[in-house]
């Protein structure tokens, strides 16, 4: 099954890889694969016992760094990165593209916020993989485990982000600080017990995924007013303003 996926893939990518916006959509698609391809396999290895006995060790090395300064960093990470927060960041950023006369942009964000939280809740009442048995919580837990939301959301928040500002001189910066932030959020949830490792690598494969089929979804039905992805994007920016002021 791998092998005649791997096939269709290449043939998808040979295929729209002839013209520019082929190639960006043949990329995208590559990144939504691999990203599904990783979830899956996650989901296959969730099952065995075994992998679980592992990550609850790990889970026991990592709190050896327990202490108070480190418990407050990853409790307001578990507020910063939970839906309400997310809800908030969503009409913020709606603002934001507001302002800047990109309702397309608006579209997006909304279409990634409310599709990753839906998508998360529905894997977790599907897989029903329980939260680990450790120590003393000191953060409020929803939901199962697997995958874990904050890792989804964390990717979420930062790919809308990197779009956002994918040509601007901000873009280098937004993927550094977007990166940490994954990572950090990442780590934070297994800091605080609430997930074991293969829940957030769901999260993060799951976050790429869906904003790569989502971006490629917008490209594909010409929903971007002026695609972020195209090289030629201030070249395309330019002429419309020249042309809605033209005498």
């Amino acid at each position: 099954m791998t092998i005649i996926l791997c096939l269709m893939v290449s043939t998808v990518t040979i295929t729209l890889g002839k013209n520019p916006q082929g190639a960006i959509k043949a990329r995208l698609l590559m990144v939504v694969f691999l990203a599904a391809l990783c979830f899956s396999l996650l989901a296959i290895i969730v099952q065995y016992p075994e992998v679980t006995t592992q990550e609850t060790r790990l889970l026991w090395q990592i709190h050896q760094a327990h202490n108070t300064a480190l418990d407050q960093i990853a409790l307001v990470l578990a507020y910063l990165g939970g839906m309400p927060a997310m809800f908030l960041m969503t009409l913020l950023l709606s603002v934001v593209a507001l302002c800047r006369n990109r309702k397309d942009f608006i579209g997006l964000i909304w279409a990634a916020f409310l599709g990753a939280m839906s998508i998360g809740w529905l894997c977790k009442a599907g897989f029903s993989r329980l939260r680990p048995v450790v120590w003393q919580q000191i953060a409020p837990f929803y939901g199962d485990s697997f995958p874990s939301n904050h890792s989804l959301y964390a990717v979420t928040l930062a790919a809308v982000l990197l779009v956002m500002l994918f040509h601007t001189p901000w873009r280098a910066l937004m993927l550094l600080c977007g990166s940490v932030w994954i990572v950090v959020m990442g780590i934070s949830r297994l800091y605080l017990g609430a997930h074991f490792l293969t829940d957030v690598l769901a999260g993060w494969s799951l976050g790429m995924a869906w904003m790569g089929l989502l971006c490629w979804l917008f490209i594909h039905f010409d929903l971007f007013r002026l695609n972020p992805f195209q090289p030629n994007h201030f070249q395309h920016r330019a002429s419309r303003f020249a042309g809605n002021h033209e005498v």
